[in-house]
C-alpha cells in the first residue's frame, strides 16, 4: 500500500516539476522562510522561537528519513507515522512563525512521544527512538513564560511513558524483527541523530542569546543617546551636561588643573523668532549648534544649556585660550548667512567665560559667566566677555 502511495507521490512531483511555470528554487525559498523568518520585538521570545523552529525543522527532517528509510526496509508503521511527523512538526512551523508558539510545543510534545511509541512498538525498546523523549526538557522549560507546575507535570508525564515502555518492551518484543546488523544501525541512527538535535539546539540558543543581548546594548545606547542629547541641537542636554560638569569638577579637584566655562546666548533672539517665525529660530538653534560643533575640539563639551543658550566646558584650558577660541567662534557665526525659507538671517552671539576655581565651587564658576554674559549683552551684544 505505501509503496504505491510513494509511487503516486513521486509521479504527482515529476508533473509537477514538468510544468513551465514550477520554480523549485522560488519553492525552496519560500519553505525556508516559512522555517527561519521568525520575528518578535521580545528578546526572551526571540531566543526560543528561533531555536525552538529550527529543532522543529530537523525533526521534520529525521522522520522524512525515516518515512523513506523504514518504506525500503518494509516497516509500514514507522513509514505512515514519518509521513504524518513530517505533516506535524510542519504545523508546528507555521503555529510557531505565527506565535502560537505554546500550541507548537503542545503539538511537538504530543509528536515526540508518539514518535516514540510508534519506534518503541515497531522495533523494541533497543532501537533507539526513546531517546527522542529526552527533546521534551529542553523544548518545555526553555519557554520563557508558561507555569513551572505545567511543565513539571508535562515532562514527569513523559517519564512515566518511557517506564511504562521501558517495562513493556525491555524484553525485546516488537512488532517487526530485523538482522541484527540493521537493527544496530537504526539505534546508532537514533543516538546520533539526538545527539545533533540537543548539540544544534543548544547552538542556535546560545547564538540566538547573543544576538539579543547585542541588540539590546544597541537599543540601550540608543535610548541614553537619547536621553542625553538635545533632539532640537543634536548637542548634549542640560542634564548630560551637569553630569559631565560634575565629573569634571571630580578630576579638577583631585589634581592642579583647571577648567574654563563659556555661556553662549544667540543676540536678539526673540526678534528672530518675531519677524521670522518659530521655525526660523529652531533652524538658527539648529545652525549654530553645527558650527560649534564643527570649530571646537573633540574634548571640549558643547551643550544646549536652555532656549538660546549653550554651555561649553573647555578641560585644562586657561580662560586666555578659551577666550581667543570663542572670538574666533564668534566671529564665524557673525559671518555666516543662514538660508531660511529662502530668507537670509545674520545671527550673533555674546559669550561669557570664566573659569573654575576649588575654593567657589561650581555654582559660582557657572554664575559668573551668565554674570559675563549679561554684561556682554549689556555693553552692545556680539563680543566676549571674560569674567
Amino acid at each position: 500500500m505505501f509503496s504505491n502511495f510513494n509511487k503516486a507521490a513521486i509521479e504527482a512531483t515529476f508533473r509537477a516539476y514538468k510544468r513551465p511555470n514550477f520554480d523549485i528554487k522560488a519553492l525552496l525559498n519560500k519553505y525556508l522562510r516559512l522555517v527561519f523568518d521568525v520575528n518578535t520585538s521580545e528578546h526572551g521570545y526571540y531566543r526560543y522561537l528561533i531555536s525552538s523552529q529550527q529543532i522543529y525543522f530537523l525533526i521534520a527532517v529525521i522522520h522524512i528519513i525515516v518515512a523513506i528509510a523504514t518504506s525500503w526496509i518494509g516497516i509500514d508503521a514507522l513509514s505512515y507515522y514519518g509521513v504524518f511527523g513530517v505533516i506535524l512538526f510542519s504545523g508546528c512551523m507555521f503555529l510557531n512563525k505565527r506565535r502560537f508558539d505554546i500550541h507548537a510545543v503542545w503539538l511537538a510534545y504530543f509528536g515526540i512521544n508518539l514518535f516514540s511509541l510508534v519506534g518503541v512498538v515497531s522495533l523494541g525498546w533497543g532501537g533507539g527512538f526513546v531517546f527522542y523523549l529526552s527533546i521534551i526538557g529542553p523544548l518545555l522549560f526553555l519557554h520563557p513564560k508558561g507555569s513551572l507546575k505545567i511543565k513539571s507535570a508535562m515532562t514527569a508525564l513523559s517519564v512515566l511513558h518511557l517506564i511504562i515502555l521501558n517495562q513493556v518492551y525491555n524484553d525485546g518484543s516488537s512488532l517487526y524483527q530485523l538482522s541484527t546488523a540493521t537493527f544496530t544501525l537504526i539505534n546508532y541512527a537514533n543516538v546520533i541523530a539526538l545527539y545533533v538535535i540537543l548539540a544544534y539546539f543548544t547552538f542556535i540558543y546560545s547564538w540566538a542569546a547573543n544576538q539579543s543581548e547585542k541588540r539590546l546594548k544597541e537599543l540601550s545606547s540608543q535610548w541614553e543617546n537619547l536621553a542625553s542629547k538635545d533632539m532640537l541641537s543634536g548637542l548634549y542636554n542640560r542634564r548630560a551636561m551637569t553630569e559631565l560638569l560634575n565629573e569634571e569638577v571630580s578630576r579638577v579637584n583631585r589634581g592642579d588643573k583647571s577648567f574654563t566655562l563659556a555661556m553662549v546666548d544667540i543676540d536678539k533672539f526673540k526678534t528672530i523668532n518675531d519677524s521670522y517665525g518659530h521655525q526660523a529660530g529652531d533652524e538658527i538653534i539648529k545652525s549654530i549648534a553645527q558650527i560649534m560643533s564643527a570649530h571646537f575640539r573633540h574634548h571640549d563639551m558643547i551643550s544646549r544649556w536652555g532656549g538660546e543658550e549653550y554651555l561649553i566646558v573647555f578641560p585644562e584650558t586657561s580662560i586666555n585660550s578659551a577666550a581667543s577660541i570663542t572670538d574666533r567662534l564668534r566671529k564665524k557665526i557673525a559671518e555666516t548667512k543662514i538660508v531660511y525659507d529662502g530668507q537670509e538671517i545674520h545671527a550673533t552671539v555674546t559669550i561669557g567665560l570664566s573659569s573654575y576655581k576649588k575654593e567657589s565651587g561650581l555654582d559660582a564658576c557657572i554664575s559668573d559667566a551668565d554674570k559675563a554674559l549679561y554684561f556682554g549683552k549689556e555693553s552692545g551684544r556680539n563680543r566676549v566677555i571674560v569674567s
